[in-house]
C-alpha cells in the first residue's frame, strides 16, 4: 500500500508537470491582452476605411507580439488599401511562413500583387487560396479581374460565374463578366449581363456605357443611342459618351445630330485632335468643305503628322477644285506613310481630275499591290480604265470588287452600264437596279433610259 501510494504520487507529479508545461506553451501562443485590444481597434478602423490609423494600431500589436498572425494579416490588407502593396506582401509572406495553410493570406497577397499590376503573380496567389479553400468566393471574383487584365477572358467568365453562384445579384461581378463576354465577341451575352446590372442599379453609369458599346458592336445603333443619352443625363461629362453617340448617329445617317454631339464634346475637350478630325469628316459629308477644312487644319496644327487630317483636308480641296494644294497635302501624307492606302487612292483621284489617267492608274496599282482587295482602289482603277477606253478591264475590276464587297453600289452602276452596252440587257438592268437599292440614285436615270 505504501509502495502503491508513492507510485501514484509520482505519476500525478509527472502528469501535473506535463499539464503545466502544455499550459505555458499555449499561453505563449495566445495574444497578449494589450495586443488583442490593438487588433480589435485596428479592425474597427479598417471597417471605417481609416487605413492609416489601423496600420498604426496593428503595428503596435506586432511590436508587442511579432508573430501575431491576425495582426500581420490585417496590416497587410490595410497596407494594400493604403497604397503600400509592397509592404503588404512583406507582412503576408510572414503570415504564410507562420501558417502555410492560411487561405486568406494568399487572397490578400493576390490583391496586393494586383494593385502592383503584377497579374500573373496575383493569379498564382488566388489559385493557392482556392486550393486551400474553394469557398473563398472573393478569390474567384478577384482572379476573374486579373484574368480580364491579361486577356484570359474565357477563364474569367468561368470565375465570375462561380462567384455569382454565391452572390447572383452583385452588380460589379455582372459588369465584369459582361466585359469578359464583350472581349470574346459575345455581345448578346454581354448585353444580358449589363441589363441585369442596370436593373439592380439604375444609376450605374459604367453599365450604360458598356451596354451601349456592346449594342454598337451588334449594329443596334438606336438602342445604343438611347443608352448613351441616358448615360449623359446621369453624367453629362462621362468620357467619350458624346463621341460614341455621334458615331451611332453617323451610322443612322443622322449627320446633324452627330455634328451637335461632337461640337459639345469639343467644347468640353478643347485641343482634342481626334474630335476635330471626326467633326471635320461630318462637315465634309454635309458638303460644308470650308468648315471641314478648318477642323482638319486645327487637327494638323495640334499634330503636324496627323495623316488622316492631311488626307481628309486634301480630299476637301480636291472637291473644291484646288488640285495644287490637294496634291500638296497628299504628298505630305505619303511622306509620313508611303503605303497609306487612303492617301494613294486620293492622290490617284487628283490625277483623275486633272485627266492624268495613266498616273492615276499607277497610284491605284500601288494601293492594290499592298491590298489586292481594297474596294476604293479597284473601283477608281476601273474608272481610270474607262477613261482610257479599256471597258473590259474596267468591268473585270468591278466584278472582282463585288466578289468581296457585294454592297459597293457604284460598282454595280459600272457593271450594269457595260453589260447593257455589250448586249446583256437583262443582267445589266438587274445590276443597275441593285445599285439603286443600295442608294445610288443616278442608277434610276439609267434604268429609265436603258431598261424600259
Amino acid at each position: 500500500m505504501k509502495n502503491f501510494t508513492k507510485k501514484t504520487v509520482l505519476l500525478f507529479v509527472i502528469i501535473l508537470s506535463q499539464f503545466s508545461s502544455f499550459s505555458q506553451n499555449e499561453t505563449v501562443n495566445l495574444p497578449a491582452p494589450e495586443a488583442k485590444f490593438l487588433l480589435e481597434s485596428g479592425s474597427k478602423k479598417i471597417e471605417a476605411k481609416n487605413y492609416l490609423e489601423a496600420i498604426a494600431d496593428l503595428s503596435k500589436a506586432i511590436e508587442i507580439q511579432p508573430d501575431y498572425q491576425n495582426a500581420l494579416l490585417k496590416r497587410g490588407f490595410a497596407k494594400t488599401k493604403n497604397n503600400d502593396a509592397s509592404g503588404a506582401i512583406t507582412d503576408l509572406n510572414k503570415v504564410v511562413l507562420l501558417n502555410p495553410t492560411n487561405a486568406k493570406a494568399y487572397l490578400y497577397k493576390g490583391d496586393a500583387f494586383q494593385a502592383l499590376l503584377d497579374f500573373p503573380s496575383a493569379i498564382e496567389n488566388y489559385n493557392k487560396c482556392l486550393e486551400l479553400d474553394a469557398t473563398y468566393y472573393a478569390a474567384f471574383y478577384n482572379r476573374g479581374i486579373a484574368k480580364c487584365k491579361t486577356n484570359q477572358n474565357e477563364s474569367a467568365v468561368s470565375d465570375f460565374t462561380n462567384y455569382l453562384a454565391s452572390k447572383p445579384n452583385q452588380p460589379e461581378a455582372l459588369n465584369w463578366r459582361g466585359n469578359a463576354y464583350a472581349a470574346l465577341g459575345k455581345h448578346a451575352e454581354a448585353v444580358a449581363d449589363y441589363t441585369k446590372v442596370i436593373e439592380l442599379k439604375p444609376d450605374y453609369t459604367k453599365a450604360y456605357s458598356n451596354r451601349a458599346n456592346a449594342l454598337m458592336n451588334e449594329k443596334k445603333y438606336r438602342e445604343a443611342v438611347a443608352d448613351y443619352s441616358t448615360l449623359l443625363q446621369i453624367d453629362p461629362n462621362y468620357p467619350k459618351a458624346s463621341v460614341n453617340r455621334a458615331k451611332c448617329k453617323i451610322a443612322l445617317k443622322d449627320s446633324r445630330g452627330a455634328l451637335a454631339d461632337l461640337t459639345k464634346a469639343i467644347e468640353k475637350q478643347e485641343g482634342d485632335a481626334n474630335l476635330l478630325l471626326n467633326r471635320g469628316i461630318i462637315y465634309a459629308e454635309l458638303q460644308n468643305f470650308d468648315a471641314a477644312k478648318k477642323d482638319f487644319s486645327s487637327a494638323i496644327k495640334l499634330n503636324p503628322a496627323n495623316i488622316d487630317a492631311l488626307i481628309h483636308r486634301g480630299n476637301c480641296l480636291l472637291k473644291q477644285g484646288d488640285f495644287v494644294n490637294a496634291k500638296a497635302d497628299l504628298e505630305k501624307a505619303l511622306q509620313i506613310d508611303e503605303n497609306n492606302l487612303d492617301a494613294l487612292v486620293v492622290i490617284g483621284n487628283i490625277a483623275m481630275e486633272t485627266d492624268n489617267f495613266t498616273n492615276a492608274t499607277k497610284y491605284y496599282n500601288q494601293a492594290l499591290k499592298i491590298n489586292p482587295k481594297y474596294s476604293d482602289a479597284l473601283y477608281n482603277r476601273a474608272r481610270a480604265k474607262l477613261k482610257n477606253k479599256d471597258e473590259k478591264g474596267a468591268r473585270e475590276d468591278c466584278e472582282l470588287l463585288l466578289k468581296d464587297d457585294a454592297f459597293y453600289a457604284k460598282a454595280y452602276l459600272v457593271t450594269g452600264f457595260l453589260k447593257i452596252k455589250n448586249g446583256e440587257k437583262e443582267s445589266g438592268c438587274l445590276d443597275l437596279s441593285k445599285a439603286g437599292e443600295l442608294g445610288e440614285a443616278s442608277a434610276y436615270d439609267l434604268i429609265n433610259d436603258k431598261c424600259k
